[in-house]
């Protein structure tokens, strides 16, 4: 992240720095305030502050199947959901439990053509796993 105090003639940051831009370290979790002074030519100043808080989003990567939604089911060669699939790993398996190769991800939809049957669509992040059964229809 980089503060943009934009342009001006003098510039005074909360660590005394007095660039443009500032790049804040925000590696630990806590509440930052970060304040910049600027005044022009004519000598009228201005003032900002911003308040950043850093939390730790460990807990956001376990996946739940109530937040993850693929729709329509019943499908047809196509499926969407309200993630983007790209960011997690994905497998599709048969109602025999075969792994599907023949399918595509692009972002929000899987595409699975040709099928008939109940899949599996096996889905990891940060080593959470959870399966959603689907009804393809032909």
């Amino acid at each position: 992240m980089i503060l943009d105090a934009g342009i001006h003639e003098t510039y005074l940051w909360g660590d005394n720095s007095t660039t443009q831009t500032l790049t804040p370290d925000l590696s630990t979790v806590g509440i930052y305030n970060y304040s910049v002074s600027v005044s022009n030519q004519y000598a009228c100043a201005s003032q900002d502050d911003i308040n950043i808080e850093v939390q730790d989003c460990a807990e956001l990567s376990i996946l739940d199947t109530e937040d993850i939604i693929f729709y329509p089911n019943p499908f047809r060669d196509v499926v969407y959901s309200n993630v983007n699939l790209e960011d997690y790993e994905i497998e599709v398996y048969d109602a025999q439990g075969r792994n599907i190769h023949n399918y595509r991800i692009d972002k929000n939809q899987l595409f699975l053509y040709g099928l008939k049957e109940i899949i599996t669509i096996k889905i990891t992040c940060n080593s959470h796993t959870e399966k959603i059964n689907l009804i393809s229809v032909e």
